[in-house]
């Protein structure tokens, strides 16, 4: 056995090697920001990858990403079918709080923080859609192209 090799991978989890993973994901902040969406490694012809995930406020602390996102069978999923089965209105109120919801996450290189590399962007449905529909206009296509792709101003307002 390496023990080297053991202790770097045990100060890795520890998170001793300085690895901060929320370093991974790019949230915008409040005003503009210009990005640029590239090509997925995992899938070069789609750089939206979509991810299902229970996050009923007051219930789960963070978001449980769903096992049928694996093609396993999710106890979560089989609850809500369990609510479901049965007439009672709470049952079904809560059985569409923790039903599983769509997020999208695609690679962006953030302008002026080239030097962090490449992020992903979690993005909800209706980004998602405003993405795909600038994608299927021939004036704009493919926005993720590496020579003529296209840059883009993502603006984020203070909530009110």
């Amino acid at each position: 056995m390496d023990l080297a090799k053991m202790r770097a991978r045990l100060a890795a989890l520890n998170n001793e090697s300085g690895t901060n993973f929320a370093d991974n994901f790019w949230k915008p902040e409040v005003g503009k920001t210009e990005i640029r969406i590239i090509p997925s490694a995992l899938d070069p012809d789609n750089p939206f990858t979509e991810l299902m995930f229970h996050s009923a406020k007051g219930m789960f602390k963070y978001p449980v990403l769903s096992l049928t996102n694996f093609g396993q069978q999710d106890p979560i999923e089989e609850f809500i079918k369990e609510l479901r089965s049965t007439s009672d209105r709470d049952n079904w109120s809560l059985s569409g709080k923790i039903s599983p919801k769509p997020r999208y996450f695609c690679p962006v290189i953030v302008r002026g923080e080239e030097e962090k590399g490449v992020r992903l962007w979690n993005i909800g449905p209706g980004i998602y859609k405003a993405l795909l529909s600038l994608a299927a206009d021939e004036e704009i296509g493919d926005f993720t192209d590496i020579v003529n792709g296209t840059g883009m101003v993502v603006e984020k307002t203070a909530a009110k």
